[in-house]
């Protein structure tokens, strides 16, 4: 049970080492606690650290991952296409920018 908890607590303890720029934390890529959102189906949580990990670069594992079951409980949703569309466009304009 103890180790159950702990598993479900890591994105939360994830979040806080990333937001508070803790040495390292970038070994922690964002996207891959969007990707745990979504396997669990937070669509706005999903984005929001979707969005965060594309900041920082422009090849995400929600990219790379985008069709695997991992998304399967949010990929239908309306929010979920169009916050990840408008993610990819934002991509879209750094790359075509030179940033």
């Amino acid at each position: 049970m103890r180790r159950q908890a702990r598993e479900r607590d890591w994105p939360r303890r994830a979040e806080i080492v990333i937001s508070h720029r803790v040495p390292y934390a970038d070994m922690l890529p964002a996207d891959n606690i969007g990707a745990y959102y979504a396997w669990v189906g937070d669509v706005d949580k999903a984005l929001y650290w979707a969005a965060k990990g594309a900041e920082v670069s422009t090849v995400t594992m929600t990219a790379i991952l985008a069709n695997s079951g991992i998304f399967d409980r949010v990929r239908k949703n309306p929010r979920w296409t169009s916050g990840l569309a408008r993610i990819n466009d934002d991509i879209w304009r750094r790359v075509s920018a030179g940033h």
